[in-house]
């Protein structure tokens, strides 16, 4: 959401946008806000308002990005998270190959890559009723349409 401020600070960057399910956005920030946002609260906001927050700060930040991505189309690589996490050695070598840059160290990388996956566990969120589902699908409609996901 700060691509126009950073562009304005650096004007030659490469932008690269990870972007993952809309349903998995919201079980993510529900577990964020679950896990760590109680530390910033000076009065315990109910469930709706947490869920509120997570909405709204989504359709903020992905209407911001959208207004942005235009202004850095030619310096922009937008991925599919769910490709990236099957393989990220794949991933970082199509983010080297679409700038244009030298990939040194390949060898190594590839073995990080493979020791990260093996060492990687995933977080187990909780699953979403199917009213929050539509609630979800209603809201951030336009996410889903832009990056080719269904409800």
């Amino acid at each position: 959401a700060r691509v126009r401020l950073l562009d304005g600070m650096f004007a030659r960057a490469s932008y690269i946008y990870i972007f993952r399910h809309p349903f998995a956005v919201f079980q993510s920030a529900a577990n964020m806000a679950e896990k760590t946002y109680s530390l910033t609260y000076l009065d315990d906001p109910t469930d709706a308002q947490i869920q509120e927050f997570i909405l709204a700060q989504f359709e903020l930040l992905l209407d911001e990005y959208l207004a942005a991505r235009e202004r850095v189309r030619d310096r922009l690589l937008e991925i599919r998270y769910e490709a990236f996490e099957a393989d990220p050695f794949a991933g970082v070598c199509s983010i080297y190959a679409h700038f244009g840059w030298p990939m040194p160290m390949r060898d190594e990388l590839r073995a990080h890559c493979a020791q990260l996956r093996a060492s990687y566990a995933k977080n187990d969120f909780r699953e979403l009723t199917p009213g929050l589902k539509a609630l979800i699908y209603r809201r951030w409609r336009r996410a889903f349409d832009v990056f080719g996901y269904e409800p």
